[in-house]
């Protein structure tokens, strides 16, 4: 019996033997190339672009009307050729043009004479152009609708006088504007006389006037939300 167990130990053997010169590498098994192991994806959320305010250029038409108040007092008591003043937008709150909202108009004095003997007091205005609250400057071409001015005749100071105007044309006003090309707007430009009957003219720090452009204003760059 002990011959017999030990032969079939032996024949057991051989059946699992390794041939020799070959590696135990050699007789393992590999994954194909083609077969690739699985791995979960994680994808991150695609994130939200922000919406990108756009600009465009809008007009403010010919027709509108803008109210604005004197910064500075003016007097051919001690006026000058060239002198400049500045109006300050002052529209209602609500109702009115939310472009024109802090505008300055800007302009300058032309033509000053004082109050002499025989002689009536007077000057000329001349709006030049209008700084929007963007910095923007744009030529202005408007007419003085009306407004309200002190006159000092002999020391009494008459209130809530009517002005005296005249739209004559005066281009050759605007080439003396510092920072404008020469011919802008040469042919809109208009003075408005204001004359007193005695003593000189006044106006006020403060006084309304009331502007109505002629012609459109182009405001560039506004932002809308797209």
């Amino acid at each position: 019996m002990k011959n017999h167990y030990a032969a079939i130990s032996l024949a057991l053997a051989s059946a699992f033997a390794v041939p020799m010169g070959s590696s135990f590498a050699q007789m393992t098994t590999t994954t194909p190339a083609s077969i690739k192991p699985v791995t979960a994806a994680t994808t991150a959320p695609a994130k939200a672009t922000p919406s990108i305010p756009g600009t465009t250029t809008v007009a403010i038409k010919a027709g509108t009307v803008i109210n604005a108040k004197l910064t500075k007092k003016i007097s051919t008591a001690n006026a000058h050729d060239q002198d400049t003043f500045t109006l300050k937008e002052s529209n209602p709150l609500f109702g009115g043009n939310s472009l024109l909202k802090g505008a300055v108009i800007e302009g300058h004095i032309e033509d000053v004479v004082k109050a002499q003997r025989g002689k009536k007091a007077s000057l000329h205005l001349v709006f030049d152009d209008i700084v929007f609250k963007n910095k923007q400057v744009q030529v202005i071409n408007a007419t003085l609708v009306n407004t309200k001015l002190e006159k000092q005749t002999q020391g009494t100071m008459l209130r809530n006088v009517a002005i005296l105007t005249a739209g004559a044309v005066a281009g050759h006003y605007l080439g003396h504007k510092v920072g404008l090309p020469n011919g802008t707007g040469v042919t809109s430009a208009a003075a408005f006389v204001l004359t007193s009957p005695g003593g000189e003219v006044v106006i006020n720090k403060g006084t309304d006037f009331k502007l109505k452009l002629n012609s459109d204003l182009l405001v560039k760059n506004v932002i809308v939300k797209k």
